[in-house]
């Protein structure tokens, strides 16, 4: 996930000035380490230090990030994953992931559009 994330990104960068990107490279690592944690599996650690640098070395490509955090009154969507366990240990590791490395990132909720879109517009006109 985080080289096709990678991918993408730098494919779209040559031709356009704004990239609109749905799951950034932080999401990359926190799908992995949850589903890593929710399965029992690891990695080794010299291999999770070189991913977690690999999506810390992109993540200054961002101009803004948002984060959202799960809503269980929302029903899954059709071709998501369903195990309810998995989604939860997904926000929260993401969430961790968020206040660790990305501390400037805001929180979209859906009361407070007007509010993104002003942190949107503001991030564009800085480009």
């Amino acid at each position: 996930m985080m080289g096709e994330t990678i991918r993408a990104e730098a494919a779209a960068s040559p031709e356009h000035d704004i990239i609109l990107v749905d799951r950034p490279i932080l999401d990359a690592l926190g799908y992995l380490i949850a589903a890593l944690r929710v399965t029992d599996r690891h990695v080794q650690a010299d291999r999770m230090e070189r991913l977690t640098a690999l999506c810390l070395s992109w993540l200054p490509d961002y101009d803004l990030l948002f984060v959202t955090h799960l809503d269980p009154t929302i029903p899954t969507a059709s071709g998501r994953d369903t195990d309810e366990e998995y989604r939860r240990e997904v926000d929260r590791t993401i969430i961790d992931l968020v206040k660790t490395y990305a501390t400037e990132a805001h929180v979209l909720r859906h009361d407070r559009a007007a509010e993104a879109f002003a942190l949107t517009m503001a991030a564009f006109e800085r480009r």
